[in-house]
């Protein structure tokens, strides 16, 4: 596992970011997993794509930095069948792009 780091400013209460990031990393996570395991991407890479993905899933989600979904029903609805799969393709794209 390992932890994660801190982060912040910008405004609002950046914990309700904070879980719908988690949520998001969890899921790239899933995705990034089977590439993983065939050795198809580093461990460097992992992290990259881990990253660049969650952060433009964010930033075009809400290029506002927010309302972001605080509660848990509104996270997991907002990482339904559309965004999993936007979230999908633009993993597919960065291991395509990073691969060893």
């Amino acid at each position: 596992g390992g932890g994660g780091g801190g982060g912040g400013g910008g405004g609002y209460s950046s914990s309700s970011s904070s879980q719908v990031k988690g949520a998001l990393i969890e899921l790239v996570k899933q995705f990034l997993s089977g590439p993983w395991k065939e050795k198809i991407i580093s461990r460097e890479a992992f992290k990259t794509i881990c990253k660049k993905v969650v952060d433009k899933v964010l930033a075009e989600a809400f290029p506002g930095r927010g309302p972001y979904p605080g509660k848990k029903e509104e996270v997991s609805r907002f990482l339904t069948g559309g965004k999993r799969k936007e979230v999908k393709a633009l993993v597919e794209g960065y291991v395509t792009k990073y691969r060893t």
